[in-house]
């Protein structure tokens, strides 16, 4: 290549959807001097609460209107259009799908639609992905010196409920997988996995200090005075019962994240070296 490029790093191929796909990745330095997670910490904790309240960005993941918001009130998500798309890609979909199964095995006709339902697919993954490159860079712009997320285990969130079956009479009971299904679709398309992956490797680059907290009644506890309660969350309405605080329910979870961030900043359990898995091997007895 032509230009202020070197010698790529890696080269890598790939087929899609009918496809190729070429990637390059080169090697580039790095202004400053990269420390490690309980470095950070460490020098974190030298601050006080007032320096650290404005440095700490938390961060609040949801299956609404807006992916990802932060407590200073900024929120990220897909823009009505690339929605539109998505949603006409999926209407796409559907009726490849019922071409291919009226289709002939074996058929060029049957290869054609195979390919077609690959690409909308694609869209969506394409899409999705490109979100989260562009909220994650907005996520770490600025100044912030900490960053909060939730505990989220996406995986057990979107496995599909276990069939249930009636002990008596044998029926399969109704599970609410369908319910269930587009739950998952909504968190998929959320990209909480991704989000939190491209944060956390644009966030080493600066040295920004990255944690998760507990994300238990993160949406009912109130951001002010700490009182939790069913009755504080109103949909996308946050109206705390003890001390009257009004705000918008994600801004109220992301301020209560940052809160919890804190916490553990405090704790000092951010500045123990991470240790890493050492393999032990044994022998089997015969």
């Amino acid at each position: 290549p032509t230009g202020p490029y070197k010698v790529p790093k890696q080269i890598t191929l790939r087929q899609c959807a009918g496809r190729f796909e070429l990637g390059f990745s080169f090697d580039h330095e790095v202004e400053r001097v990269l420390r490690e997670p309980h470095e950070l910490a460490y020098e974190l904790n030298q601050l006080n609460d007032e320096e650290l309240r404005d440095r700490i960005r938390g961060l609040d993941r949801n299956v609404r209107d807006n992916a990802l918001c932060r407590n200073d009130g900024v929120m990220h998500s897909l823009s009505p259009k690339v929605v539109a798309c998505i949603e006409r890609a999926k209407k796409g979909l559907k009726w490849y799908q019922r071409r291919f199964a009226r289709s002939k095995k074996g058929s060029t006709n049957r290869r054609k639609l195979a390919v077609r339902m690959a690409r909308k697919h694609e869209y969506r993954r394409n899409a999705t992905h490109d979100f989260a490159h562009q909220a994650s860079h907005r996520a770490v712009r600025g100044d912030p010196l900490f960053i909060v997320f939730e505990a989220l285990a996406v995986v057990a969130m979107t496995r599909r409920p276990k069939a249930k079956r009636d002990p008596k009479t044998g029926k399969w009971l109704r599970n609410g997988r369908a319910a269930k299904a587009a739950l998952n679709s909504a968190i998929l398309q959320s990209v909480w996995g991704k989000l939190k992956d491209f944060i956390t490797y644009k966030a080493a680059r600066r040295n920004i200090l990255v944690a998760s907290v507990p994300a238990q009644y993160s949406s009912q506890e109130c951001s002010r005075c700490g009182h939790t309660h069913p009755g504080n969350r109103h949909e996308s309405r946050f109206a705390c019962q003890r001390c009257g605080l009004t705000l918008h329910a994600d801004v109220n979870a992301a301020r209560v994240i940052a809160k919890r961030g804190l916490a553990l900043l405090r704790s000092g359990e951010l500045e123990k070296p991470s240790k890493a898995k050492k393999r032990v091997a044994f022998r089997r007895k015969v």
